[in-house]
């Protein structure tokens, strides 16, 4: 279906993150593999069942091989047999495609051990969703489970898919383009750099310095990622606080609001617990965060741009940008692993992508993201008053 040279390039970048990240040396897919999972779930992941789109993982994994697996990993599954193995075809995949949560589980496939060449599918798996600062809560370590370190494949949304092993990505595959994973833009030397300087003055970065920065740029994360779970796409501009009024000459809000949701305040109260602290109180705090960011994130999903002060506070929504457009240039934002620099082509991507870019580039002490619906979240700062850097997506990051 596709060129074997795409599926070539993905293998080589799972070999080289394998490499990069020292991570235990275990044998390498076949080529074969990766082209008959990442094939196989593009073709399901068109098929459209009562007006949507089914979402599922896969993971490569034979029966013989599972207990081993997850010896030499360290990492735990809970691995349900079925009574009798299924094709690993488009027609058997998309019946079970409702059965499993890609947060929570996969379908587990078996690379063919005989001469037939046939890919069967032997069981679910269940590893439970990837935790974070706003919803982990510790439990006993004989419940604990985490993805596995082989070969998955996840259909995100029509027709793309991410490639990836254990909690690490290997790339986005949108419609036969692959995008291989980039560390995540908000570190110190990419977007993280004009973030922090955003919010250098405020109350908590001056109390509690970098741990204030990993909470905020935690919440942010969880705010994007959220939003782009909701599958809607949207547009979220970030403006000081202090600098709204000098802004509204280029925007038209729909719906604007008053008074505050207080996440800073909440971030607050977490640092300032003591050490050792009561942990029903911590735990209260971050739900109660997560809990305000996934509001927030709903609100992205109402055409027009959700607008957000530098303390989480909701502006308006339902937004229209109207900035005159941007003159000048746009390229790829640096990062730890490169320093960026290439042309980006902003001209080739729709209204919202060029509005966002307009209103960034109007003012200079604004960012923002845009959420597409096959998955990308791309970031805009303005560099000087000639370029803009763009990342393409925020989401393919290093991390799932």
């Amino acid at each position: 279906m596709f060129e074997t040279r795409i599926f070539e390039q993905i293998r080589e970048y799972w070999i080289t993150d394998q490499n990069r990240r020292g991570t235990r040396k275990q044998s390498i897919p076949s080529l074969q593999d990766f082209v008959t999972l990442i094939e196989t779930a593009f073709i399901v992941s068109l098929k459209r069942e009562e007006e949507r789109f089914p979402k599922f993982s896969v993971v490569l994994l034979a029966e013989k091989d599972k207990e081993k697996e997850q010896e030499s990993s360290g990492f735990r599954q809970e691995i349900l047999i079925l009574d009798r193995r299924l094709s690993f075809s488009p027609d058997s995949l998309a019946k079970l495609s409702p059965a499993c949560d890609p947060q929570t589980g996969a379908f587990i496939v078996s690379p063919p051990e005989d001469s037939s060449g046939n890919y069967e599918i032997w069981g679910l798996m269940f590893f439970g969703p990837v935790t974070n600062r706003f919803n982990e809560i510790p439990i006993s370590d004989e419940f604990i489970t985490s993805r596995p370190d082989v070969l998955t494949v996840t259909v995100v949304s029509l027709g793309s898919l991410v490639v990836s092993r254990g909690n690490s990505q290997i790339g986005r595959f949108v419609l036969g383009n692959f995008s291989p994973a980039t560390p995540t833009p908000f570190v110190s030397q990419a977007m993280g750099e004009f973030m922090i300087a955003s919010i250098r003055n405020s109350q908590g970065y001056q109390r509690y310095g970098n741990l204030y920065w990993h909470i905020y740029r935690d919440a942010l994360e969880h705010l994007l990622l959220e939003a782009g779970a909701r599958g809607h796409g949207g547009t979220i501009i970030v403006i000081p606080g202090n600098k709204v009024t000098e802004c509204k000459s280029s925007f038209q809000a729909r719906y604007s609001l008053q008074t505050t949701l207080r996440i800073i305040e909440l971030i607050e109260q977490t640092l300032a617990l003591p050490h050792p602290c009561d942990f029903s109180r911590y735990l209260s705090y971050n739900r109660a965060t997560m809990g305000r960011l996934n509001f927030l994130a709903q609100l992205v999903c109402v055409d027009g741009a959700l607008l957000l002060s530098d303390q989480f506070e909701p502006i308006a929504f339902g937004t229209t940008l109207t900035a005159q457009a941007w003159q000048g240039g746009v390229v790829v934002g640096p990062d730890s692993f490169s320093s960026g620099g290439q042309e980006f082509n902003l001209s080739r991507l729709g209204t919202r992508h060029n509005s966002a870019a307009n209103f960034v580039g109007a003012f200079p002490y604004c960012y923002g993201f845009v959420l597409s619906q096959d998955g990308p979240v791309r970031g805009f700062i303005r560099r000087d008053e000639n370029t803009l850097y763009c990342w393409p997506d925020c989401t393919v990051s290093m991390f799932i």
